[in-house]
């Protein structure tokens, strides 16, 4: 496939962060080098892997002029990303994970869409999850019109699958990047902040494969992601008042977030093993 630009460079500036990534890289790159759309530039940021990842990186960079590497010390996944969308160039951003699979349609849908909706800040897809053994699958269907996704946002909770989103280069200048304070669920802190000044719309269409880890069922993980998640709330109420957002390791010691985490969250995690036990997770 050859080089395709528009006149002032790439529309689309594809944002990958990885870390460790090599077993999973390949096919994560080469879905992006088949995409039906070609005004896109590849933005890869190695946070300090320790496998094989910087040479597969290299591999790729000298056979493809628009994908460009970047390595830095590990400092977490906001921080690859923010180095990403420093780098990026184009007038929307894409986010990839270096694990998951884009469809071939799937920036070509994404791009006719905020292309013809103005209004529109951010678009994201539905998904399907999937591992090595699994057929891919819908375990759950987002909502698609900008009024559900933002009730949910509203309440705290994600309303657009993160890992399929594209959304405007202009918003970080109304919100700010990424919170590198925020290890996990860093996601909906970031979306949390969009939602308050941007709409959101999602495509009635399964466009990436997100790949499931084993490790995201554990209960420590579990808690670990509850407290992040409800830090990311905490921290959208600071974005309202235009405060800064107290340390994470200062603000996970505090009663609200001790009672919330360890009694409201742990009866939804009794419930969700329960569920997933009895095969009844959709």
């Amino acid at each position: 496939m050859h080089d395709d630009f528009t006149a002032k460079g790439p529309l689309v500036s594809v944002m990958m962060p990885t870390y460790n990534g090599a077993d999973y890289l390949r096919k994560a790159i080469d879905s992006i080098l088949h995409q039906t759309y070609t005004s896109w530039e590849l933005i890869i940021v190695d946070d300090g892997s320790t496998d094989e990842t910087p040479t597969i990186l290299q591999a790729y960079c000298r056979q493809h002029t628009r994908i460009k590497a970047y390595r830095i010390a590990h400092g977490g996944r906001g921080k690859a990303r923010n180095k990403c969308l420093e780098e990026a160039s184009g007038k929307y951003i894409v986010v990839c994970d270096s694990d998951d699979i884009s469809l071939p349609n799937r920036f070509k849908a994404q791009v006719d869409f905020l292309e013809t909706h103005s209004d529109i800040g951010v678009v994201s897809t539905q998904i399907l999850h999937f591992d090595e053994q699994d057929i891919p699958k819908r375990l759950y269907s987002y909502p698609e019109t900008p009024e559900r996704i933002k009730a949910r946002f509203d309440k705290g909770k994600m309303g657009v699958a993160h890992s399929a989103s594209m959304f405007r280069r202009e918003l970080i200048d109304k919100v700010g990047a990424y919170s590198e304070e925020c290890l996990r669920a860093q996601d909906l802190e970031f979306f949390l902040r969009v939602n308050e000044v941007s709409r959101f719309a999602s495509l009635p269409d399964d466009l990436l494969l997100y790949r499931n880890s084993p490790s995201n069922t554990t209960y420590r993980f579990w808690v670990r992601l509850c407290k992040y998640g409800r830090y990311a709330v905490y921290c959208r109420g600071r974005f309202r008042k235009q405060l800064a957002p107290e340390r994470f390791a200062n603000w996970e010691k505090s009663f609200r977030c001790l009672w919330q985490v360890y009694l409201v969250d742990n009866l939804r995690y009794i419930k969700f093993f329960l569920k997933f036990m009895l095969g009844m997770v959709r």
